[in-house]
């Protein structure tokens, strides 16, 4: 079968591995076929540059610039690229197949899509946005012909892709016409327009546009004329949507109507907002008659990844454990924002910079604290502490989890790459905050090292252990009594009661000689923590005190 581009048939095979199978659709730029990997045995899709556009540079520019921008981006929201290369002298741009339909075509089919499904697919593509800009990408070109929407196991996901003219800030009518401006004419920003700085709220801006269309079919100016639709947009205020859908909740035309206002500070403040705020309303759509529910966003509140950790109520370990925790969240770039009681909250700058700190361990004698990771919604004062429904769900999260657990929450859960996605298990829902049920997944691990109980002696230098493998050594100097230690001869985790002491034996029964004097041995008689025997006087007091401070009881 003969295919679109004259450079490439069906059956050509780019740089020896990639198959060209069938057209799958046809861009401003060139073609996008179904392709096969013939190394990994796999579909894939397959976008070429027009042969009519190899000569021009701009497009070969921009065509670099995509590959370049989207290969650095993993995230179930954005369609992953997979290869890049030059085939003679045409280039090539190899991604995951992704089975589904293009938003604009949805939409076109349906004309006014359900709000439940506006915002489910919106907050996908807010979650796309965010990772991109956090890695300083920004789309320059969000609208619903660049959106995928797959149905994975009954449930539709919006995918990002075309980042052909994404930019890094680090250094109604069909209006698309290459040429016309940088990004579509439609769900351009103003601030494109008046070629400005481009930077996260431009982004924003089409997504509120492409909201619009998707909850009435229609942009938020009315008029067929590309250039006045410009005018308009520039001179007018939009349509208002709670007119044309006054089925849709309040909340969300609000936010809508707050994505595409003119001036860039007046929009929302990054697409973790705005994915957090859709959370929102999704959950206010899914529980109506919840009185004080979740669709009201906190004025001043931003988004951030938290991270808290909960100490062991040994002293000597919970101090190596709050140095660890410290150094690892700084390490990331974040900072701890207070303690109560024997938990520690944390502010990091990404959802991937809290997964990163279970990579980490504290020294091999002081167990890892367990932690809790979620992203959420927190008002931070001047002093650096976090209020807020975020704060109230992070600290609730690490009191669920076990010794040595990581939980985190669906929020996290969806700003994360696909890497780790199958090292997390469901745990279940649970109510974080207020009225608000949170999904909530254990991050598989190595499981935490069970103790084995040891004996102790007395010997003329002091208290001694006996492990089970008939090694010995003197019991360290602690201010509790039950305590575990790791044996100097087989590595095993011991623990035992210094007050219960067993009978000397005789120095022909040791079958074990022990550690010899001065040995130094990094795991001789090493703490690695006391047990508490009884709970703490003012357990309770903390416990009122994180509930008083974090707002648990509103």
């Amino acid at each position: 079968m003969k295919v679109a581009d004259p450079n490439h048939t069906s059956g050509d095979v780019l740089s020896s591995r990639w198959r060209i199978d069938a057209v799958l659709g046809y861009g401003a730029m060139g073609e996008v076929y179904r392709g096969q990997d013939l190394v990994l045995q796999r579909p894939v899709a397959i976008k070429t540059l027009a042969a009519d556009l190899l000569d021009d540079e701009v497009m070969l520019a921009r065509f670099r610039r995509e590959a370049m921008s989207s290969s650095r981006l993993v995230h179930p929201n954005i369609v992953t690229t997979l290869d890049f290369g030059v085939d003679g002298t045409s280039p090539y741009i190899v991604m995951e197949l992704v089975e589904g339909a293009p938003l604009d075509q949805i939409i076109a089919k349906q004309h006014r899509l359900h709000p439940m499904r506006v915002a489910r697919l919106a907050r996908g593509i807010a979650l796309g946005l965010d990772a991109a800009h956090r890695h300083g990408i920004i789309h320059r070109d969000i609208k619903p012909g660049n959106v995928m929407v797959t149905d994975p196991n009954g449930g539709e996901t919006a995918r990002i892709m075309d980042f052909g003219i994404a930019h890094s800030h680090r250094g109604g009518p069909r209006l698309t016409q290459v040429g016309f401006a940088v990004g579509t004419p439609g769900f351009i920003a103003p601030e494109q327009l008046a070629a400005q700085q481009v930077g996260p709220p431009a982004d924003l801006f089409a997504l509120g546009v492409s909201m619009f269309e998707m909850l009435t079919g229609e942009l938020p100016w009315n008029t067929n004329d590309p250039v006045d639709y410009i005018g308009a947009m520039l001179r007018d205020p939009p349509r208002p949507l709670e007119q044309l859908r006054p089925d849709a909740p309040p909340a969300l035309c609000d936010l809508i109507m707050s994505m595409i206002r003119r001036k860039q500070d007046e929009r929302p403040a990054s697409a973790a907002v705005v994915a957090a705020k859709l959370l929102s309303i999704i959950e206010a759509m899914r529980h109506p008659g919840v009185e004080g529910g979740p669709a009201a966003v906190s004025s001043g509140a931003e988004i951030f990844a938290l991270a808290s950790a909960s100490l062991a109520p040994e002293r000597h370990v919970a101090t190596q454990q709050l140095a660890w925790f410290q150094r690892v969240v700084e390490d990331e770039g974040g900072s701890l924002a207070q303690s109560i009681g024997r938990e520690v909250l944390a502010r990091l700058p990404s959802a991937e910079a809290c997964l990163r700190l279970t990579r980490t361990h504290p020294p091999a004698d002081v167990p890892r604290p367990s932690l809790g990771l979620h992203q959420g919604e927190v008002i931070v004062e001047d002093g650096g502490m976090l209020l807020g429904s975020g704060a109230r769900a992070a600290l609730r999260l690490v009191r669920l989890a076990g010794a040595e657990e990581v939980l985190l929450t669906q929020e996290l859960h969806d700003a994360v790459g696909m890497g780790w996605r199958s090292r997390l298990e469901p745990r279940g829902r649970f109510m974080l905050d207020r009225h608000t049920q949170h999904e909530v997944f254990v991050l598989r691990g190595t499981p935490a090292e069970v103790s084995e109980p040891a004996t102790v002696e007395s010997h003329a230098d002091g208290l001694h252990w006996r492990c089970p493998c008939g090694a010995h050594g003197r019991v360290p100097e602690a201010s509790e009594p039950q305590m575990r230690v790791r044996c100097s001869m087989c590595s095993r985790l011991i623990e035992f009661d210094a007050g219960q002491l067993a009978p000397a034996p005789s120095p022909s029964s040791a079958s074990v000689a022990p550690p010899a004097p001065g040995d130094d041995h990094p795991l001789t008689s090493i703490v690695l923590t006391a047990v508490e025997s009884s709970q703490s006087p003012d357990e309770q007091l903390d416990n009122d005190l994180i509930s008083a401070l974090s707002g648990f009881d509103e």
